[in-house]
C-alpha cells in the first residue's frame, strides 16, 4: 500500500513550482492554470531526497516531474512515464531541507 502525503507547500519555492507547472503544460500543449498539480515528498532511507510533482490533465492524463535535491535537478516525464527533459533547478534557499546537500 502506498501512502500519499502532501508536501508542506511552504518548502517548495514558488519560482520552482511555477517553472514545473509551466514546463509540464507547455510540453503537452495544455492551457496553464486549468489543471491541478500535487506535490509529494520522496524519501530515501527515511530522509527527504526530492519532491514528486504530478499534474492531472484531461482524460485521466498524468504528467510528472521530480526535483532531486542532491543534484538540484528537475526531471520531467511524459504520460507514458518516459523521461523527456532534465534541467537544473533554480537555486533554493539555504536550509530548506535538512540533510540534503543543496537545499
Amino acid at each position: 500500500m502506498i501512502a500519499k502525503v502532501a508536501a508542506d507547500s511552504s518548502l517548495v519555492p514558488q519560482r520552482l513550482r511555477r517553472l514545473v507547472y509551466e514546463v509540464l503544460c507547455e510540453s503537452n500543449q495544455l492551457k496553464a492554470s486549468c489543471y491541478p498539480m500535487t506535490e509529494t515528498p520522496v524519501f530515501r532511507r527515511g530522509n527527504p531526497c526530492g519532491i514528486l510533482f504530478c499534474l492531472y490533465g484531461p482524460r485521466l492524463l498524468r504528467l510528472t516531474a521530480i526535483w532531486d535535491f542532491t543534484a538540484n535537478q528537475l526531471v520531467f516525464y511524459n504520460a507514458a512515464g518516459e523521461r523527456y527533459l532534465a534541467i537544473q533547478a533554480p537555486d533554493c534557499p539555504e536550509g530548506v531541507f535538512a540533510g540534503s546537500r543543496t537545499c
